[in-house]
């Protein structure tokens, strides 16, 4: 049941972004384009969606350490 790439940071529309769940397919979070900074919105989805699979692979690790 590992999935390491479980969340995604997609491009949306010309400078936002949003990160999706793969699994379920529904977008979990989204980030506006910033005017004064371009590519600002990537760069947190992308931070975003690597602390989600990080905690993620912290809670599969749990459920095989009790044994699930």
């Amino acid at each position: 049941m590992s999935s390491p790439q479980r969340f995604q940071a997609r491009r949306d529309g010309a400078d936002g972004a949003v990160v999706r769940d793969n699994l379920t397919g529904r977008t979990v979070a989204v980030f506006p384009p910033d005017p004064d900074i371009q590519g600002m919105a990537r760069r947190f989805a992308d931070a975003a969606a690597a602390e989600f699979n990080r905690r993620h692979e912290a809670h599969l690790a749990t459920r095989r350490r009790r044994g699930w």
